[in-house]
């Protein structure tokens, strides 16, 4: 059958974004000073990485009381350190000029910055735990950011129109990528019983990448 949960499994990101972005406004707003808004941005990561960190040690404990096991993950709280560096990085960017001419004349820092966190993420055989996966992964994805915006090949690259379209529409695609390969998987294993052949999951990544694609663009279109 259609596994129903399947459908509201992404909405777990999209009530810890709505959470932060219903607070940062707020802060924003509050705070004037651009230097002590920026510590505050700082000591909340730093906040939420100590919640990763301890709910993490506490999710073998999680089933006792209704708990999911990630939700170190999945709690807002724990969530904010990638949200937070955005937000630092549209602030320094918008409010130091000085900072960004530093960036735009050492674009070579940031693209081995992006190397050696690359090389983190993505060395085989290298673990890393996942209270650290998830900084290493926002500090990757903050770097793109800063090259995107200050070096010129980088911001050439991502201005192309394929990547731009794909771009565009990457948020649907994430919301019903999960539903999309969950339903796959079912109708493979209950009607087309494939669920033991080595074709299964070529199958099911495929049909799922061309179903999400091209839904992701009917909903572009009529949405």
């Amino acid at each position: 059958g259609i596994p129903i949960g399947a459908l509201i499994l992404p909405c777990w990101s999209l009530c810890v974004e709505e959470q932060f972005y219903l607070f940062c406004p707020l802060v924003l707003n509050r705070i004037s000073n651009v230097t002590k808004l920026l510590g505050l941005l700082a000591s909340l990561a730093v906040l939420s990485i100590a919640v990763r960190f301890v709910l993490y040690g506490l999710s073998p404990y999680f089933a006792r009381f209704g708990l999911p096991m990630y939700f170190y993950h999945f709690n807002t709280l724990a969530h904010m350190e990638p949200l937070l560096l955005g937000t630092a990085i549209g602030l320094a960017f918008f409010r130091f000029p000085k900072f960004l001419a530093w960036t735009k004349s050492h674009p070579g820092t940031f693209l081995v910055a992006l190397c050696v966190l690359a090389g983190l993420l993505f060395m085989p055989g290298l673990e890393v735990g996942a209270v650290a996966r998830m900084s290493i992964e926002a500090y990757f994805c903050a770097v793109i950011l800063i090259l995107v915006l200050v070096y010129e090949p980088f911001k050439k690259s991502f201005s192309n129109p394929t990547l731009v379209a794909l771009g565009k529409r990457t948020y649907c695609m994430y919301l019903i990528h999960f539903p999309i390969m969950s339903c796959t998987k079912a109708w493979l294993t209950d009607s087309a019983h494939l669920s033991k052949t080595p074709w299964f999951w070529v199958l099911t990544v495929s049909l799922t990448l061309v179903a999400t694609i091209v839904l992701s663009f009917i909903s572009w279109e009529l949405v």
